[in-house]
């Protein structure tokens, strides 16, 4: 059995005044508590160990695990008192683990561990779990092995992972599965953040370990993290495959796949990171090349990288290749690597950037280089242009080409077709035209059962409704030159009026805005293409009043009305029983006069107006308190956004009694 004290001892202050002669202060001696014990013991048949400490936030921590040899049991605790207002909180990590070859569930398969999470005023900080599967450390949270030597580090996991907050539960089944005698072993974690927003994590391990588990020629481990937030609504997958090898040769890179829909939709899959200059969206992880060092290292390497990613705007890939050759700090270096943009509509056309070089270096310093740095646009016709240089010793040459090659393509790009025809086909729908009724109604009709059936299908409408007019075919008061990603000659389009009744000017009515892909209107540049974002928002209808229009025939209704009278309250009375002392009396009072006591002159509950808050889209943390949009158009919510420290942060418009406080 052994024994630990984390940070135990005597606080020995040393003086030194020249008052006095320099040594220590007796006065001021105090002893220092642990701030961790730990306890281990082994004693066949069972064995184990445990930890308790006091973690920074003025909580406690603990851990314990312990092999009864038919069963090995692990329990972590965080547990944080009330502290400055903030109610207790606490997470418990549970888990055990079968011995080998596990509970058999057929065709190899075994079940190897079962654990869980339960948490109190905790919450799942997203960002934090995404650095941890990167770092192919999700085994700290999910059936840890080694708890006792590694409890600094799955306590310290855990406290970052699950922060504290106020009014979240978290639960989370785990399970272990094995194949082939655990050659392939897959962890699972199921993490639900309750109450609503309800948001849904996933976090997995898959460990390959060949031809043995214990001793592997080939690991490779695939950590996995999944999220749905049902608030955005948003999926999100991140897949990292650190801590990966084939036979002591290095496997990295991550993958990533994110669909979000809401006011800000985005779609992403990459695998491997992303073009040197696309800029990621709100949210979405720098993401580690696909990496494979084929070199054994002592001065020789030899790494391969590549990239691909689809988004939105364009589909991109690239590669790198590097060599190193060097002995006692002399040698050879060489590279070789590209990053190509394709676009398919409405012509197939590329650009790749392409990168070579080769150097000689002596003792840290470079003596000849040759490199090459160019980029290739194609096809029909082709565009070469970049630098080449030769560098020896303190000669250094460069020269700048730019050559073109080719003809144009035989066949022109097919023309759009004109927008009129698609423009007038929606608005002649039905569901261009929506009645919107009002949220607060002005006037004291009461509808018979008929008339509300036929306001819920649109037969008629309520006197204070306000009439939508929407389309998505194209966008309204912008200038366009594509149409359904072909070219068209420049063109815009707005309404002129709409008559409803009376014509009423569309210059004065408010705007409504819809979500619009930017590359099926809108010629984009390279740049352009990797940096804009997928969906962009602008006018696509009016708000108009429903003054002027037709009202239905009248026709006579049953106006009269009874009077009731309430009967006067009965006078109150004193029973005659004499009760067991003689000293008692009974005083009645009856249903009517009791409701009476309750009443107020006024009213009892007011209710006030909703205000509108901007809140994170992730966290309903407040950003900006008591926002009125006046006009629900892209520049009325562009100014708003404009007031945040980030405009491009993912955002949500919510009551504010609706925000995290």
């Amino acid at each position: 059995m052994r024994a630990s004290l984390d940070r135990a001892g005597i606080d020995l202050p040393v003086v030194l005044s020249p008052a006095a002669r320099p040594g220590l202060d007796p006065r001021r001696l105090r002893e220092l508590f642990p701030d961790g014990i730990g306890t281990e013991l082994n004693l066949p048949p069972v064995s184990g160990g445990g930890v308790v400490r006091r973690t920074p936030d003025q909580g406690y921590a603990g851990l314990i695990s312990i092999d009864l040899s038919v069963l090995r049991l692990q329990a972590v605790a965080l547990f944080r008192p009330p502290v400055a207002g903030a109610p207790t909180s606490f997470l418990v990590l549970l888990s055990a683990t079968f011995p080998a070859p596990g509970i058999q569930l057929g065709l190899g398969f075994a079940l190897d561990a079962v654990g869980g999470l339960v948490g109190v005023n905790r919450r799942v900080d997203v960002t934090a779990l995404q650095r941890l599967v990167c770092d192919g450390d999700a085994d700290r949270v999910m059936f840890p092995d080694r708890a006792v030597e590694r409890a600094g580090e799955i306590i310290e996991s855990l406290a970052s992972v699950f922060p504290v907050a106020s009014g979240r539960v978290l639960v989370g089944p785990m399970v272990r599965i094995t194949w082939g005698g655990r050659m392939v072993s897959l962890s699972g974690a199921l993490i639900l953040e309750l109450p609503a927003p309800v948001r849904a994590m996933l976090v997995g391990r898959l460990l390959v370990g060949l031809p043995d588990p214990v001793v592997p020629l080939i690991r490779l481990q695939a950590t996995v993290l999944g999220r749905i937030d049902t608030a955005v609504p948003e999926f999100e997958l991140l897949v990292s495959l650190a801590g990966s090898w084939i036979v002591g040769l290095a496997v990295r890179g991550e993958m990533y796949l994110l669909v979000r829909g809401g006011r800000q939709p985005e779609f992403v899959m990459s695998a491997g990171g992303f073009h040197p200059r696309y800029t990621r969206p709100a949210g979405v992880p720098a993401l580690r090349r696909l990496q494979v060092d084929l070199a054994p290292g002592n001065g020789f390497g030899l790494r391969m990288e590549a990239y691909f990613a689809v988004t939105s705007n364009a589909v991109m890939f690239g590669g790198q290749v590097q060599l190193e050759a060097m002995i006692a700090g002399c040698g050879v270096q060489g590279w070789l690597g590209l990053d190509a943009l394709f676009v398919f509509d409405p012509v197939f056309a590329f650009a790749v950037h392409v990168r070579a070089g080769v150097a000689v270096r002596a003792f840290g310093r470079r003596l000849a280089s040759v490199g090459l740095d160019f980029t290739l646009e194609g096809p029909a016709p082709w565009h070469a242009f970049g630098t080449g240089s030769i560098s020896v010793l303190f000669w250094d040459v460069e020269l700048d080409f730019d050559i073109r090659w080719g003809s144009p393509p035989a066949v022109p790009p097919r023309a759009g077709r004109d927008p009129l025809e698609p423009l007038r086909t929606a608005v002649g729908r039905a569901k261009a035209w929506v009645a919107e009724r009002p949220a607060a109604e002005r006037t004291a009709l009461a509808f018979t059962p008929a008339a509300v059936e036929k306001l819920a299908k649109g037969d008629i409408v309520h006197p204070d409704a306000t009439l939508r007019v929407s389309q998505e075919v194209l966008p309204l008061g912008v200038p366009i030159s594509r149409f359904e990603r072909r070219p068209v000659p420049v063109q815009k389009w707005t309404i002129k009026e709409v008559t409803l009744g009376t014509p009423q000017p569309a210059d004065g009515l408010p705007s409504l805005p819809e979500r619009f892909v930017p590359g099926e209107f809108f010629d984009l540049t390279e740049d352009q293409q990797l940096t804009e974002p997928a969906f962009v928002r602008h006018a696509g209808g009016v708000r108009v009043g429903t003054d002027g229009a037709r009202l239905g025939a009248g026709h006579r209704v049953d106006d009269g009305y009874e009077t009731g009278y309430e009967p006067p309250l009965p006078s109150r009375e004193f029973s005659p029983w004499p009760g067991l002392f003689r000293r008692e009396a009974v005083y009645a009072l009856s249903a009517a006069e009791r409701l009476e006591r309750w009443r107020t002159p006024e009213a009892a509950v007011r209710v006030r107006p909703p205000t509108m808050s901007v809140v994170a889209a992730d966290d309903l943390h407040p950003m900006l308190a008591d926002v009125s949009l006046v006009n629900a158009t892209a520049d009325a919510w562009q100014a708003v956004r404009a007031q945040l420290g980030d405009p491009s942060a993912p955002v949500q418009l919510v009551e504010s009694w609706e925000q995290r406080t």
